[in-house]
């Protein structure tokens, strides 16, 4: 036995090791280094691409003029043969409908449309 173990001393070969070894990389401390990219940062964003930019088109709303000026009035697009136009339908009768089926494209889609003054219809019997 060597005369530093029976001091008690300990060598670096005999000191214990750690529970929980050092990590290998940095602590996250929550800073990203990058640079954090804000649209304060880059006031012009990139254009559309063509391709976008049609489809964004094509899914816009187009109503005749006579929808242009029910929708300012507050009226709202009935799709015909949809579970709201049966059920207004119901509630008015076939004679208490619009006699007008208005044409819109909504969605990029062609529609048959009545504007009614809501979605549905009130709740309760017709007066």
């Amino acid at each position: 036995m060597s005369i530093s173990r029976v001091r008690g001393e300990l060598t670096a070969a005999d000191a214990p090791t750690a529970l929980h070894p050092e990590p290998q990389r940095d602590k996250d401390t929550g800073n990203n280094k990058e640079e954090i990219k804000t649209d304060s940062n880059n006031p012009f964003p990139k254009p559309l691409s063509t391709a976008q930019g049609e489809s964004k088109q094509a899914c816009q709303d187009e109503f005749t003029n006579f929808g242009e000026r029910a929708l300012a009035d507050g009226r709202h697009p009935v799709y015909v043969g949809s579970k709201p136009h049966q059920a207004w339908l119901d509630y008015r009768g076939a004679d208490g409908m619009p006699g007008f089926v208005d044409r819109a494209t909504i969605g990029g889609k062609p529609r048959a449309i009545v504007w009614m003054p809501s979605l549905y219809p009130p709740k309760g019997p017709a007066q």
